[in-house]
């Protein structure tokens, strides 16, 4: 009956400890560090950006950086066709597949591909709000207007980049 009862008690302490346990110092770190509304709208865009599927392309890699001192932000992707042999040497179908990735990208950003405007008020305020922090349109217009894309795919050793504003029609190769 002692030891029935000893290892009730054992047990219930030991779920109790559990129970009441201090946070680890890593979790402490990440509660305390605070994320600015520019870390989060490029987290979305990229997270968005990663569900996009283009024929052909087995994955693509996306990532987002700002440089301060052209003022440009920036939003890229690494594509990795399915069929690499079927692409190499054939420069045209490579072309073909960046036009196709950039304008998949463009559509997830809410981008008219005709004109090159802006669906809405402004094509990144979707990412880049929260319903916490009121923003003012202009702040979001602005994103747009310093927002650059690029895609590069690579085929075997060889690299293609396609880039240009996120608004406006025109986009070059690299």
């Amino acid at each position: 009956m002692t030891k029935r009862f000893s290892l009730c008690i054992i047990l219930i302490l030991g779920c109790f400890n559990q129970l009441f346990a201090e946070p680890s110092k890593a979790v402490t770190y990440f509660q305390s560090t605070p994320v600015n509304l520019m870390d989060w709208g490029c987290f979305k865009v990229e997270s968005a950006l990663r569900n996009i599927k283009v024929e052909g392309i087995k994955s693509i890699a996306f990532v987002s950086e700002y440089d301060a001192q052209r003022n440009i932000l920036s939003f890229g992707g690494l594509a990795f066709p399915e069929n690499e042999e079927m692409l190499k040497g054939n420069r045209s179908a490579m072309e073909k597949l960046c036009i196709s990735i950039m304008n998949k990208m463009r559509e997830y950003l809410l981008v008219d591909l005709k004109t090159g405007k802006c669906l809405f008020t402004s094509c990144l305020s979707g990412y880049f709000s929260t319903k916490i922090i009121n923003v003012p349109i202009e702040y979001y217009e602005e994103l747009d207007k310093i927002s650059h894309l690029s895609i590069t795919l690579k085929v075997g050793d060889e690299l293609i980049e396609y880039k240009g504003k996120l608004l406006g029609i025109q986009f070059k190769f690299k």
